[in-house]
């Protein structure tokens, strides 16, 4: 099993990023539930590809680029994509990754 495999397997959530370079379109497709005929139409129309894997371990998000040329503006939009997309910023999860945040020793 590959490095991305064993973070995916192991994740609390994970989703396949699909983009589209030039507009900034963006679709997220939860990997627990796979890729419905609906959204393969989605990522079609919208001319999206593959960006990469993003994926909730340990109250952290973590986000593995296909290329290597990603702005950190670009993970943090992602970042952020995906933790609305799943809820994650309601009750439960989001509280806990917000603790642990603030738990964080500030390197300043």
């Amino acid at each position: 099993m590959t490095e991305l495999e064993t973070l995916i397997v192991n994740a609390d959530k994970s989703a396949a990023v699909l983009t589209h370079a030039s507009s900034g379109d963006m679709l997220l497709i939860p990997l627990d539930l796979g890729m419905t005929p609906a959204d393969e139409e989605a990522a079609r129309d919208r001319h999206l590809s593959f960006a990469g894997v993003v994926c909730l371990k340990s109250g952290r998000v973590i986000f593995v680029p296909e290329s290597t040329e990603t702005t950190p503006e670009f993970r943090a939009e992602i970042g952020t994509a995906f933790i609305r997309s799943f809820g994650l910023d309601q009750e439960g999860d989001g509280v806990q990754w917000l603790a642990r945040l603030y738990d964080l020793e500030d390197p300043r």
